[in-house]
């Protein structure tokens, strides 16, 4: 059985509200520029400061100094700039220079800083983030080379997921015959048939609001 089309313009106009409302919280988290930090994405909420949590933040407090909040441990990390080149002092006294080539900061081995390190996991988590990685995106904070979780296509992927749910909703005969319907004298599916293509379609529509909106890659950078 078909929608009424009383029904069907109503079901129309909450999806078109829904892809509205998830293609806003694209924008909101995948769109806004930031900075990689290890795996952790830390959006731009000032020219000053970058937050990945309320209690993950990096913040330039002066000409001279990023603050680092990261859980309940705080940090400081003074820096000295001459043109392209910059040096990092961590509170631990170890200081790291690199020069900015307009993507990365290169270390002394012509290698991003902190991309020779080896981690050491504990239960599949880093221990602590090592300062070349910090230094890296200290680097790029300094130097403005901010970047998206996505690409700008994403959201438009998640809208034609989006739209193949809905018209699978809407028509499911027509969605599961599309292509081949010459192949068939009648082209018609059974009352359960049509339920179980409905229930597919909602769930690729689920998919594609998800992808719309960045959930699944805001999730991944947590």
């Amino acid at each position: 059985m078909y929608p009424k089309p009383a029904e069907k313009q109503r079901f129309l106009a909450i999806a078109v509200l829904a892809a509205v409302l998830a293609l806003l919280a694209g924008w909101y988290f995948t769109l806004r520029k930031g900075v990689y930090v290890g795996d952790k994405f830390y959006y731009k909420t000032s020219d000053t400061r970058y937050a990945h949590s309320p209690t993950r933040t990096i913040e330039l407090t002066s000409d001279a100094e990023f603050t680092i909040l990261s859980g309940s441990d705080r940090q400081t990390v003074s820096f000295r700039a001459d043109g392209s080149r910059i040096t990092f002092t961590f509170p631990d006294g170890e200081s790291l220079a690199g020069t900015w080539n307009g993507d990365d900061l290169m270390g002394p081995k012509g290698l991003p800083l902190g991309w020779d390190e080896i981690n050491i996991l504990i239960n599949g988590e880093p221990d602590r983030l090592s300062n070349p990685a910090w230094g890296l995106a200290l680097g790029r904070i300094y130097f403005g080379k901010t970047e998206t979780i996505s690409d700008w296509f994403v959201p438009f992927l998640g809208i034609l997921i989006y739209i193949i749910g809905i018209a699978t909703i809407l028509k499911p005969d027509e969605v599961h015959f599309f292509l081949r319907r010459w192949q068939y004298t009648t082209p018609e599916l059974s009352d359960s048939g049509r339920t179980l293509e409905r229930i597919s379609g909602a769930a690729i529509a689920v998919l594609g609001l998800a992808v719309m909106s960045g959930l699944l890659l805001w999730f991944l950078s947590l």
